[in-house]
């Protein structure tokens, strides 16, 4: 009885095995899709709404195939007067820019866009900033509107298109450089500050990710995927397939060489980060010129849109005391 017992043991541990190796391999090639849609951009992006799926296996299904972003090309032009300017990267990418200047400056604000967007996102904005007296300069990341490229990294590499500006505005003898950006725009502009050595008269920071594991952890949670389960494999193949250290890619620990003015602004209703990312990146933040805005009811979006009074109250205070 015993001998008939242990042969069946046997199969049904090697049967478990192989179910355990077939979901750990559909989750990796499922994964390395997500990871690949998601860091490149489609000139005819198929539909992919996993939020409202028709049934359960539409759902796994879209999930599988991963998500498809257009290259967003359509930017309405500024309504005041600006002109082109064209930088370069290493890797020889024409990067796409707008500037525009003020009668009597008191310096010039760099917008940063985020994830899937493009200069002309930040237009309002930019004409408060004019308002002001600031010149401006709205910039569209490699991948993004008319700059070139097809893939991002997520604000790792479009580090270097922050530094191209500023190196830029410095070579013109501008004194007082501020940085603005939203999302990945604002973790952008945190590691660029902090590898490059860069020293801005002040940054103002919107709803930046704590981390790229934690931004992917927040996009399977929107559609009520386990987070941790989806998040690690996804983010993995994203180095994998980008080649850079997607783990080290952390908003708090570039936070820890930023020692200019800071500005840090979050909305309590942001789906993609959470208090307590924003709280870590504040507290690493080794400037003694910081300060954290709160937006009831705000979320991952345009603050200037949702409450214009507050956002040009603290806004106008950051950029008068700096």
């Amino acid at each position: 009885m015993l001998f008939q017992k242990r042969p069946k043991l046997r199969s049904t541990l090697i049967w478990i095995l192989w179910v355990f190796v077939v979901q750990f391999l559909l989750g990796n090639i499922s994964a390395a899709f997500y990871a690949y849609k998601f860091t490149h951009f489609f000139e005819k992006p198929g539909e992919w709404n996993v939020s409202q799926p028709k049934n359960i296996f539409d759902k796994t299904w879209k999930l599988f195939k991963g998500p498809e972003f257009g290259k967003n090309i359509d930017e309405p032009l500024p309504d005041f007067p600006f002109k082109h300017l064209k930088f370069t990267t290493a890797n020889g990418n024409k990067i796409d820019a707008w500037y525009s200047g003020v009668a009597v400056p008191r310096g010039t604000i760099c917008l940063f866009h985020g994830l899937t967007a493009n200069k002309s996102y930040y237009l309002s904005e930019a004409n408060v900033f004019r308002a002001m007296g600031f010149n401006v300069v709205l910039l569209d990341f490699r991948g993004h509107g008319k700059s070139d490229g097809m893939k991002t990294t997520i604000g790792y590499n479009e580090s270097e298109e922050v530094k191209l500006v500023y190196d830029f505005l410095k070579s013109r003898g501008e004194k007082r450089i501020f940085l603005f950006g939203g999302s990945m725009g604002a973790v952008t502009i945190a590691r660029a500050v902090s590898i490059y050595g860069l020293n801005p008269s002040g940054i103002i920071l919107e709803m930046p990710f704590n981390s790229l594991l934690d931004h992917i952890k927040a996009r399977g949670r929107s559609f009520g995927f386990p987070q941790t389960i989806f998040a690690v494999p996804v983010t993995c193949w994203i180095g994998i397939e980008n080649s850079f250290g997607v783990f080290t890619h952390k908003t708090s620990v570039y936070a820890r060489n930023i020692n200019c003015p800071v500005l840090l602004q979050w909305g309590t209703k942001d789906h993609l980060v959470t208090l307590e990312e924003t709280s870590v990146i504040f507290t690493n933040l080794a400037s003694k010129n910081k300060k954290l805005v709160v937006y009831e009811e705000g979320t991952h979006s345009s603050f200037l849109h949702q409450d214009s009074t507050k956002w040009k109250k603290e806004v106008q205070l950051f950029l008068d005391l700096n």
